[in-house]
């Protein structure tokens, strides 16, 4: 794990330092979407909870994984899957998708707080990663570590070699 710091950027209070590690294997069950997460991701990640219950399966962390960039995109057009982790394999039908993400360096901050404050979080990984000379890569995935009132989420972009 190597800590990025740059004086030039100031680092909001709600995030972490910059990190680059190596994020382990994850394996997920998942729902697609598109368009506008806010409306749907929710209902998504209840019906894997219940797909998993039905199956007596030992779940983890929900994440969400974003595959196109929603400045460049509209979010209209942005698509992204619903996860929970799991602890195996398991054989899907067609709506939902078993995934295995695999082992992978990452540029990594944590947000403590609204995810209102994603796209400002996300402007200082780019601009911390982009000053250390660290090309990064989308999708961005999010992990939702804590959930209620001040949500803390760990934000991931691919590291390219």
């Amino acid at each position: 794990m190597k800590i990025l710091r740059t004086p030039k950027i100031t680092k909001p209070e709600f995030l972490s330092e910059v990190i680059v590690k190596i994020r382990p294997e994850i394996k997920v069950v998942s729902l697609s979407g598109k368009g506008e997460p806010l409306e749907a991701f929710n209902h998504k990640i209840s019906k894997v909870f219940t797909y998993l219950a039905d199956k007596r399966v030992k779940t983890g962390h929900v994440l969400g994984i974003f595959y196109q960039d929603r400045r460049k995109v509209g979010v209209e057009n942005e698509t992204w899957d619903a996860c929970v982790s799991v602890d195996k394999e398991i054989i899907t039908n067609d709506e939902f998708k078993y995934l295995n993400l695999p082992e992978v360096k990452v540029a990594s901050v944590i947000l403590t707080g609204s995810y209102a404050l994603i796209g400002q979080a996300l402007s200082y990984l780019e601009s911390v990663t982009q000053v250390n000379g660290i090309k990064t890569s989308w999708p961005l995935t999010e992990i939702y570590l804590e959930e209620g009132k001040e949500p803390v989420t760990e934000l991931q972009y691919f590291v390219k070699e």
